[in-house]
């Protein structure tokens, strides 16, 4: 069984939207894949850039669904919920990636959820993409 970790992010109020993404793309990126743990602990490091217009724009158009105040998701695949306590725990992440995590974001604001996916429904276009 693989594990996922979706952490929901926050941007810090001192970067605007595009400065976060950019940040978070880029340069806070390449720092947490630059730690040794990084590769080893997860499967799969994935970013989920919400589009706060798109957002607002859709639950304007849904009844009953609001666009909560995240403005990212951050995905991480493990084999073990070990392997994510192994990182979370670790002396490199805790001396070098926390401390950028709170440069640019309300990490004190973050929610985490842990489970499992099960695909319920996979077109043959993305299928075909696999």
């Amino acid at each position: 069984m693989v594990f996922k970790m979706t952490v929901l992010v926050k941007k810090h109020p001192d970067y605007t939207d595009e400065e976060f993404h950019e940040y978070w793309s880029k340069k806070h990126a390449q720092l947490f894949l630059g730690t040794a743990n990084s590769k080893k602990c997860f499967l799969r490091y994935a970013q989920f850039h919400v589009n706060k217009k798109l957002s607002d724009e859709l639950a304007s158009k849904a009844p009953g669904l609001e666009a909560p105040d995240y403005d990212g998701i951050g995905e991480f695949w493990a084999n073990s919920l070990e392997d994510i306590i192994e990182y979370i725990n670790d002396e490199e992440y805790q001396r070098v990636v926390v401390p950028d995590e709170h440069k640019f974001t309300k990490r004190d604001e973050w929610k985490i959820l842990v489970g499992e996916y099960e695909d319920k429904f996979l077109s043959d276009i993305v299928a075909s993409q696999r």
